[in-house]
């Protein structure tokens, strides 16, 4: 039995001179009863405060110490006849707290029980200790038990228990016990409104999170920097930067959790420049930085393609010696890879020292990205060869990378892996599947796949509607058009791209016209790509009347919007018109390839020749 705790200095004398000697003697009968004497005389001698006092060694060695003492501890416990007698309150809060610091869970469960089987009743005090037991191992149902048959509950009674849902992913069951606190009349501390307020973060339930907001002020509770740090954290996940940036300046007091939940509130909803700006402030200001704090700022280099500034903090990190945990190292591979930066990526790579499952995903998803599809294939098989499972996201993007390539071999083979390993077939995965087959021209099992979706999403139609396309099926990828139409899924703009190069394709100008409507109710006119695709289409049908309004319709027009246009007026012989664009072209700050400025050119000297 590896267990745990407490005494005064001649018994830890006793345990760290000849422990081993006195556990043969323990076995001995002429002994046994020595050994019974000594140790009741210990128990009642044993306060927790001497025992830390005793074994104040933070290091190895004195947790060795420790655990020694809780082990004789525990064996004089249960060697002792009629401990009813003599036991207390306070003996058993030092075993438990004992536990506690020793992360000894079974001697602590033990404990328990033996309690239980002597019929000792705990008080309210010894209670909240027990609970705080099962919290700190994650045990929250039998943390649950000791709390509710608690005759008596205090505040710290509800905190600690909220405080155990919430870290341990049971938000529902946190805001619910939180709501009962409130119901019964216990008033809660910073403490509890902390891990309230986090929640609520994570859950991004902002209305939620006024009212708490509106409940801590109206309780008059004393703000302290940790519950202002929980506030800026759920206005800044939820996207309200403003209300967030509102705290944080009336903070007196910011320390790291601060400034970091604000960076992470700008970079994930893409205010990189700030985020970078609030990190720099960081730094002038004395603070130091965290690993959490450049995973954010990481990020918005990403968002932002800055490679400057993401090599500046690479290296701020190399200098100040911030912790180099797996995300940290994928973060900085991310930056890298979204910058375009795919050598700088692999070095990140090559020197962590032990790779795992998000290390491997982030550098064959940079792989896949930039469209190195041999490296992310490759890197996919040495991974395997390391013995590290693949998980749906590293699969996604080495299928992305069989994609690329055109390798359907190499596809089936990942197929295959996925069915016989039996990975969750998550819409994600299924999807990209779809996308495999489709783009490799394998409409068949692209099909067969499409049909395997449990929930088919605007992703999971546009897929196999653009893999029928490709393949120059656009009949059949009007029909599917229909059926999606038909189960009420809503076409987004890759759909409608997507479905419009098959009109044009068959020039089927009823059929355009449909679509143009159903576009004009989605309001994706005024984009570049669906604008240039529908002016395809009637083009090509030879409607240059309708082509050109939607072309007026376009918000910003792009080189590709004009080349359409210029060319379809060529096509049907229309060089003054199509010259006059290429001038408007100009005059807005474009230029026109050349290959139109030769079509126009040769249209003439045609006509004169003629």
């Amino acid at each position: 039995m590896a267990v745990a705790i407490t005494a005064c200095s001649t018994f830890e004398q006793y345990c760290c001179h000849s422990h081993i000697n006195n556990y043969e003697q323990i076995n001995t009968d002429g002994k046994r009863k020595k050994k019974k004497a000594l140790s009741l005389k210990l128990l009642r001698q044993t306060n927790y405060q001497t025992y830390v006092n005793i074994t104040n060694n933070k290091g190895f060695r004195g947790k060795i110490t420790k655990l020694c003492i809780l082990k004789e501890a525990m064996e004089f416990l249960y060697l002792t006849e009629q401990p009813q007698l003599w036991v207390d309150t306070n003996m058993y809060a030092s075993l438990l707290q004992a536990c506690i610091e020793l992360e000894a869970f079974t001697e602590g469960f033990l404990i328990h029980s033996h309690m239980i089987k002597i019929n000792f009743k705990p008080n309210m005090y010894l209670n909240n200790i027990l609970l705080s037991m099962y919290v700190k191992f994650g045990k929250l149902l039998d943390g649950r038990r000791v709390f509710d048959k608690m005759p008596q509950k205090n505040r710290v009674s509800w905190t600690t228990l909220i405080a155990g849902y919430a870290q341990n992913g049971f938000a529902d069951e946190a805001l619910e016990l939180f709501s009962e606190m409130h119901c019964q009349g216990v008033k809660a501390n910073a403490v509890t409104f902390v891990c309230v307020v986090s929640v609520m973060a994570e859950l991004e339930a902002v209305k939620l999170g006024r009212q708490v907001h509106g409940c801590i002020i109206k309780s008059e509770c004393l703000l302290n920097m940790y519950l202002e740090s929980a506030l800026v954290y759920l206005y800044s996940n939820c996207g309200y930067l403003e209300d967030a940036l509102q705290i944080f300046d009336q903070m007196s007091e910011r320390e790291v959790t601060a400034w970091t939940v604000m960076i992470a509130g700008y970079a994930k909803h893409e205010y990189g420049e700030e985020a970078l700006r609030l990190f720099n402030e960081m730094k002038c200001e004395g603070n130091n930085p965290n690993e959490y704090t450049v995973t954010s700022t990481l990020k918005a280099c990403g968002e932002l393609n800055a490679l400057r500034e993401g090599k500046h903090i690479h290296a701020f990190i190399t200098k100040r010696k911030i912790r180099q945990d797996v995300y940290v190292d994928s973060a900085l591979i991310d930056m890298y890879v979204k910058c375009g930066c795919v050598s700088g990526a692999r070095k990140v790579f090559d020197r962590i020292p032990s790779h795992n499952n998000v290390s491997w995903t982030s550098m064959i998803a940079g792989y896949a990205q930039n469209g190195f599809g041999k490296d992310a294939i490759s890197l996919f098989r040495q991974m395997l060869r390391s013995g590290t499972k693949p998980n749906n996201f590293t699969l996604v993007s080495v299928l992305k990378a069989c994609v690329l390539l055109k390798t359907l071999k190499h596809g089936k083979q990942v197929h295959a892996q996925i069915i016989k390993n039996e990975y969750e077939m998550n819409t994600l995965l299924l999807n990209t599947l779809v996308g495999l087959y489709a783009n490799c021209g394998n409409l068949i099992y692209a099909r067969k796949v499409f049909l395997q979706l449990p929930i088919r999403d605007v992703v999971s139609w546009t897929t196999i509607i653009e893999g029928h396309v490709k393949q120059g099926h656009g009949e059949e990828a009007l029909t599917l058009f229909a059926r999606m139409l038909g189960e009420g899924m809503e076409p987004n703009e890759f759909t409608f791209t997507s479905i419009l190069r098959a009109c044009a394709t068959l020039e089927a100008l009823e059929e355009g016209k449909q679509i143009h409507g159903y576009i004009n109710k989605a309001q994706f006119e005024s984009d570049v790509y669906v604008g240039s695709a529908l002016m395809d289409v009637y083009i090509k049908c030879g409607n240059l009347a309708s082509a050109h309004h939607v072309f007026d319709r376009i918000s910003e027009p792009n080189q590709f919007s004009w080349n359409v246009i210029i060319e379809g007026y060529l096509r049907h012989g229309y060089r003054k018109e199509a010259l006059k664009l290429i001038c408007q072209m100009h005059k807005s700050g474009m230029t026109s390839e050349d290959e139109i400025i030769v079509s126009v050119l040769n249209s003439y000297a045609g006509n004169i020749v003629g």
